[in-house]
This record gives C-alpha cells, structure tokens and sequence, in this order.
C-alpha cells in the first residue's frame, strides 16, 4: 500500500481460474483471506466475482471502472500470475484499463521478469522505487515489486487451516 500509495486494497478470491482444471474450495479461500485481512482496516474482501458469476479479470476491471468512477484503481497480482497473464482473456485490453502491480513471488523473480506480459510491456515499466507514480501514468503502465519472499502458498496456508 505504502510503496503504491494506495488509500484501500480490495481482495477479490476468485470463484474458478479459467487456467486451472481443479477448481479450489471457494468459500475456504474466501475466509482464509477475510482472516488474512480482518485486522487491517483498509483491507477489504469482496465477493462481487461470486455474486455476478463473473469468471474474467478484464469483466471484473470493467465492472469496477463503471462502478467506481472516482477511485483510481490499480491491479495487484502475484509474480507467479505473471508466467500465465499473457492466457488470460483479453489481457492486453486489460493493461489498457488499469495499471498493474506485480508483487515478487518465491521461485518467479527471474521467470516473471522474463515473461511474454514482461516482455511484450518492457517499455512500460515503470521502476520499483517510483511505485507511487504508477497511478499518474499513462496505461499500459506496470511495476515489478520486490518483496520479502515467503515460499508458503496459499495451498499450503489452507491445509494448514
């Protein structure tokens, strides 16, 4: 939040990733996350993708531009997602809308930086330390976030539960 200058970060787990065969338990990611995020109180969790049966991140971003006229939104994500952003529906499109935070993940730093999204984007990269004039650049716009890196996935997190 602080490295982007964000005033809110909303999570949306999703219901089904179309790249996935297996789906996971929706309603336990759900409140794995609202556990995650109940102690922060400019963390919200919606369930809005469940709710409209929305099954792509580009619906998702345009719904929330209509809706959300005066926020200036800007889409999180997970290195790992990165190796996989150029499948998804509509993802140039998508970098169109919003601009585009990507968070290091353990096990993506290089692949991720190397990716097709990455690679197709590199003039539009904006640098980590500038994070927070992601919101003032034109899109597509895109930064590359360095994190502590925790190997511990979401998959383990739930079974951990």
């Amino acid at each position: 939040m602080k490295r982007l200058g964000l005033d809110q970060i909303w999570w949306f787990p999703t219901p089904g990733n179309p790249l996935k065969e297996a789906p996971s338990d929706y309603a336990a990611r759900f409140e794995a996350v609202r556990d995650l995020t109940r102690h922060h109180r400019k963390f919200r969790v919606s369930n809005v993708e469940k709710q409209l049966n929305l099954r792509y991140t580009i619906d998702l971003v345009k719904l929330l531009k209509q809706r959300c006229r005066e926020a200036q939104l800007v889409w999180i994500m997970g290195g790992d997602s990165l190796m996989t952003f150029h499948y998804w529906k509509d993802w140039r499109a998508l970098t169109e809308l919003v601009p585009i935070a990507v968070v290091a993940r353990p096990g993506f730093e290089i692949a991720a930086q190397s990716s097709p999204f990455a690679n197709a984007l590199k003039r539009r990269r904006v640098r980590d330390e500038a994070g927070r004039v992601l919101l003032a650049q034109d899109t597509p716009a895109w930064v590359y976030l360095p994190a502590p890196l925790n190997s511990i996935s979401s998959t383990q997190i739930r079974k951990n539960q």
